[in-house]
């Protein structure tokens, strides 16, 4: 009788450990898997763009597909003007870029039509869904469907330092705005990415 006593006694033992060592190994793994997502919400919160010129990086990748590399000037830059104009987003659709040369010289004519001449085939290659950029609804003329799909070439483009144009993609109309501006103090290149307008304002 003691040793089925003594024997039952080891089995309730054994199972006693047996379920603490469980309730152990599911302690532990609910704690790593914890760690997890503790660690995947960090990562996520640091990607989390902060500053003017990534949050614009991502609206930019994430609204047209471009990445900075895709639109910064040929010359050595400044990213942000101290407290005067700098990169910009709505966070949705909108994405400004703007270009100082990094030594404060002026941007020179020739400097301004190389820039001109990459962003306007850029948005035609890259961006426009027939290859081409078109003049589009400007907002103060009235304007047919077949005139606001017109090209627009880049001599038309380039006959102003403060210009713009638009493409066609998935049948909408997008719109690209570049100027230099060209006073003494604040000589830089400022560039929009937005939607253009659907049809004329009545």
């Amino acid at each position: 009788m003691k040793k089925l006593y003594v024997a039952l006694m080891c089995m309730a033992t054994f199972a006693l450990f047996t379920a603490c060592g469980g309730d152990k190994k599911t302690s532990a793994n609910n704690g790593d898997e914890q760690t997890d997502q503790e660690a995947t919400e960090q990562t996520d919160q640091a990607a989390e763009p902060t500053t003017d010129v990534e949050k614009s990086a991502a609206t930019l990748q994430a609204m047209y597909g471009l990445t900075l590399a895709d639109v910064q000037p040929d010359f050595e830059f400044a990213e942000k003007l101290d407290g005067y104009d700098h990169f910009e987003t709505n966070g949705v659709n909108l994405a400004k870029v703007v270009y100082k040369k990094k030594d404060g010289s002026y941007i020179t004519t020739e400097e301004w039509q190389a820039y001109l001449r990459k962003i306007y085939d850029l948005t035609a290659t890259r961006l426009s869904q027939d290859g081409k950029n078109v003049k589009g609804y400007d907002g103060m003329t009235h304007m047919t469907p077949e005139q606001a799909r017109a090209e627009k070439s880049f001599e038309e483009a380039a006959s102003s330092t403060n210009t713009g144009w638009c493409y066609l993609r998935d049948d909408r109309f997008h719109a690209l705005y570049i100027s230099l501006n060209d006073l003494a103090e604040y000589n830089y290149i400022s560039v929009s990415f937005a939607p253009g307008l659907q049809g004329n304002i009545d």
